[in-house]
């Protein structure tokens, strides 16, 4: 059966019979439609190709939420009746998100694009058959004989199609737009005649529509669309010719110039004209903005919310709105009168979902559509009647699970580094990305907006791990320690545990952070990734955590520094160069005493590196810094100046009390640099080829090893030379990379 099923491509069969709806006049037949869509869905639950790597419930949630919420309101409407005859309408936007979550293994690229050219073509012949009918009827000679022109040719392409012009409008723009990403994403040249031919109808049956709003937020979009394809220049010429002729047309043709003329007439005049649909919105949305603050927090409940508006129209004494029942006639006034201001919060909550997972996946034609609707609900209740409900659940289900499939199978990386002080962290993330890019290994970084500490903790612990639940859960590789704590699918490298090592390291606050978030990152990860085997031992020893879990990724050589000239050295003089940011950890106080301790040393002593003494704690070190004659200290050296001290130094120095790996160490080796490191067990395990060790409490040995490096420094750089292939081979951030990368794939495809 499954063999079957995918063979006669039922899914595919589904969704266009389901784009079938507008050609249906009839609301049973459109109910039955629905209800034979929905019962097709379920039975492909059972057959579908594959068990699909997206997960997560939050989208499908998130989608119906609103709508749930509508059915709370009801436990304190006074009109329980009317409120569940309005929600039946709901029924389907309710089933779709959930059937479409459950079939999401059906989805692709292709199916998309099939769906969005047969809803074109359906909505084109729904415009000839009107047009035509309309012809023959002797509608537009009627029109032109008319002052009310406008009104005869709306009521009668209304009665053909049995669609309101602005909900006939909605399809019609969606249609514009899928056509145009369509042809501008295509190769094939074939396809661009017919397209013409479809798009020339849409538009024409758009124009004779004249919905003022969403011919404003089709051209807004296929502007959008259009945008990235066509080079600036060119792009604002063709967007002001365009914008040019839809205006002379819009002024030319009779309708939609007689529109024009009363949407001027309602905002240049003060007094109400019954016959003017644009003067009448005037007291619609301020009658609505009074019914709404009198019900602003938990609404007027479903049924009850005409009733709210009948109240205010009859205190202005517009009776003729209260006979007439205007609604508020924009959906965000809508669901705040009915839910108050928690039914307006979830209703944005679920476009701005939309609005997520459309930028993540980088969906030109999902942002497109959004803003149709987005706009569109702005002058109308879209969602007050079946024909837009229907349009609305189906292409915000369909585009949002299309979106997953594309997404599938991609490296989501955590980009907070991005915004952060440039440390060996950093530089770490920085050169995976780097090889991911040089080895074309797909990936989408996800980056904050601001460099402000606390957004950027709020921002990975809230906002990143919601963008990647409503995305289908992706796995998250994180590069710098930190991780979202209750995202499930996390990748994290974890470069060290000093904050467990000695509380007096760093601040208080960033102490209690890393206490409450490493171990419940560590525990949850899918897999860690340890920058030695010391930081790895560290982690089994400290957490509860499985060994086949921890994978050792060292660092590698530095390549950011292949592409740069010396320039004239800026430090005059024999100097040892020490690289780091100074804080307790990395020991540079003591490093400075052994030089104000011993001024007959061979060279005098270079400090490169940020000091943040906000975040590692109070620190005279900076004056002890300024105040010493054989010390100089040079602030966040950028690449070029650091290039140039490693370059013209004699020799290095790098001796924290506690590491995890200590990149500085693999800087001085690719430049031949002799380095006199710390006595300490990470060391040894990385660089007892070629380091000289140094006791990091001992003012006197550190003194020693100074003096004895430089006198050796031309034997030890031999030895440096002839340790290259070994060392080189051993730390490779391309290896590191492809290894990372292994860890990935599994938990990805």
């Amino acid at each position: 059966m499954r063999n079957l099923v995918h063979k006669l491509r039922l899914f595919e069969v589904s969704l266009l019979f389901f784009c079938c709806f507008p050609l249906v006049i009839d609301l049973k037949i459109k109910a039955l439609i629905a209800i034979l869509f929905g019962l097709l869905q379920v039975f492909l639950i059972f057959f579908q190709p594959y068990k699909s790597k997206s997960k997560g419930v939050l989208l499908p949630f998130i989608m119906v939420l609103p709508f749930l919420y509508l059915l709370v309101t009801l436990l304190y409407s006074s009109n329980v009746d009317q409120g569940i005859k309005s929600y039946e309408r709901y029924s389907i936007i309710l089933i779709i998100p959930w059937v479409f979550y459950a079939n999401r293994s059906y989805f692709n690229g292709a199916t998309l694009k099939k769906v969005f050219a047969f809803f074109a073509v359906v909505i084109s012949i729904l415009v000839v058959y009107a047009v035509s009918t309309m012809i023959f009827a002797g509608t537009f000679h009627e029109m032109l004989n008319s002052k009310a022109g406008y009104y005869i040719v709306r009521t009668k392409f209304e009665s053909v199609t049995g669609l309101h012009p602005t909900y006939f409008s909605i399809y019609a723009g969606i249609a514009i737009v899928g056509l145009v990403h369509f042809v501008i994403n295509t190769t094939k040249r074939k396809y661009h005649f017919p397209v013409f031919v479809l798009l020339s109808i849409l538009t024409v049956g758009l124009l004779v529509a004249s919905s003022k709003m969403l011919i404003f937020s089709t051209v807004l979009s296929v502007i959008f669309v259009v945008r990235k394809y066509l080079k600036q220049r060119k792009y604002l010429i063709i967007s002001g010719f365009s914008i040019l002729i839809i205006a002379v047309l819009l002024i030319s043709l009779k309708p939609t110039r007689q529109r024009l003329t009363e949407f001027y007439s309602a905002i240049t005049t003060k007094s109400v004209d019954h016959n003017n649909p644009d003067g009448m919105r005037k007291i619609i949305y301020s009658s609505s903005v009074d019914a709404v603050i009198n019900n602003f927090w938990v609404g007027s409940g479903l049924g009850d919310e005409q009733n709210e508006l009948n109240k205010i129209y009859s205190i202005k004494g517009y009776d003729f709105a209260v006979e007439k029942e205007y609604n508020t006639h924009n959906q965000y006034l809508h669901f705040t009168l009915v839910g108050g201001i928690i039914g307006l919060f979830l209703f944005v909550l679920l476009l701005l979902t939309h609005l997520v997972i459309a930028k993540i996946s980088n969906n030109d034609l999902y942002k497109a559509v959004l803003i149709i609707f987005t706009l569109s609900f702005c002058t109308e209740n879209i969602l007050n009647r079946q024909d837009g409900i229907f349009v609305f659940a189906f292409f915000t289900a369909l585009l949002p699970y299309a979106s997953w499939k594309s997404i599938e199978g991609q490296v989501f990386v955590n980009g907070k580094f991005l915004k952060q002080k440039l440390t060996g962290v950093q530089r770490f993330a920085g050169e995976i990305i780097n090889q991911f890019d040089k080895n074309k290994i797909q990936h989408k970084i996800i980056r904050p907006n601001q460099k402000n500490a606390i957004w950027l903790i709020l921002w990975e612990q809230v906002l990143l791990p919601f963008y990647l639940l409503v995305c289908g859960r992706p796995v998250l590789v994180n590069l710098c320690n930190i991780a979202p704590v209750v995202y499930p699918a996390n990748i994290v490298i974890i470069h060290d545990l000093a904050f467990l090592e000695n509380k007096n390291w760093y601040s208080k606050p960033f102490q209690l952070w890393y206490n409450y978030a490493i171990p419940r990152v560590a525990l949850k990860a899918l897999r860690i990734g340890s920058v030695s085997n010391f930081t790895k031992n560290e982690l089994l020893g400290h957490f509860d955590i499985p060994s086949y879990k921890v994978k050792v990724l060292y660092n590698g050589i530095p390549t950011f520094k292949s592409s740069l000239d010396i320039d004239e050295p800026i430090v005059k003089g024999n100097y040892a160069l020490s690289v780091g940011s100074i804080n307790k950890r990395k020991n540079q106080e003591t490093l400075i005493r052994a030089f104000l301790e011993n001024k007959d040393l061979p060279v005098k002593l270079v400090l490169a590196g940020s000091i943040d003494e906000k975040l590692f704690g109070d620190s005279d070190l900076t004056e002890k810094i300024n105040t010493a004659e054989n010390i100089e200290f040079i602030e966040s050296p950028g690449d070029s100046e650091l290039i140039n001290l490693y370059k013209n130094a004699d020799l290095t120095f790098y001796i924290p009390f506690y590491e995890g790996f200590g990149l500085p160490v693999l800087e001085s080796f690719y430049f031949k640099k002799p380095t006199v490191v710390s006595n300490i067990e990470v060391f040894n395990e990385l660089y007892s080829d070629f380091a000289v060790f140094a006791d990091p409490n001992d003012v006197t040995d550190i003194a020693d090893k100074c003096r004895e490096t430089f006198n050796n420094r031309h034997s030890i750089i031999e030895t440096m030379n002839d340790q290259e292939g070994s060392i080189t081979n051993r730390f490779s951030y391309k290896k590191t990379a492809l290894e990372l990368y292994k860890l990935i794939k599994p938990l990805t495809f």
